[in-house]
C-alpha cells in the first residue's frame, strides 16, 4: 500500500542568515527540522535574525536550505531573547539568581 504524502501550505520557520536570493542558514537546534519544512511546504515565510547579505556571499558550504524554496524573507529587528532567560527584577534591583530563586520558591 502506497501512501500519499501531505504537504503543508504554509511554512513559518526562522533563519539565523540569509542572502536576498533566500539560501539560509541555520543555527543550534534549528538545523534539524528547518530544512525540512522548507522543502515540505508550498510557501516557506522566513525571518531572518541577521541583516540580509548580497546574493552571493554565503559559502555553498554553510548554505542549508536553498533559496528556491524560500517564498518571502522577513527581516527581524533586533536579536529574540530567550523567554525563560532569567532577566534582573525592575523593581528590586536583584541579581538573576536571586530573582530565579525567588521565582521557583513561590512556585511560579
Amino acid at each position: 500500500m502506497l501512501e500519499r504524502a501531505l504537504f503543508g501550505d504554509y511554512a513559518l520557520i526562522h533563519a539565523w542568515k540569509a542572502d536576498t536570493a533566500g539560501n539560509l542558514v541555520f543555527r543550534l537546534a534549528a538545523r534539524n527540522f528547518n530544512p525540512v519544512f522548507a522543502m515540505g511546504a508550498r510557501h516557506v515565510i522566513v525571518e531572518v535574525e541577521e541583516p540580509l547579505t548580497p546574493a552571493g556571499t554565503l559559502s555553498p558550504d554553510e548554505i542549508h536550505t536553498p533559496g528556491v524554496y524560500v517564498e518571502r524573507l522577513v527581516q527581524i529587528r533586533g536579536r529574540r531573547s530567550h523567554p525563560a532567560a532569567p532577566a534582573a527584577d525592575s523593581g528590586t534591583g536583584a541579581a538573576p539568581g536571586e530573582v530565579r530563586w525567588r521565582r521557583n520558591r513561590r512556585g511560579a
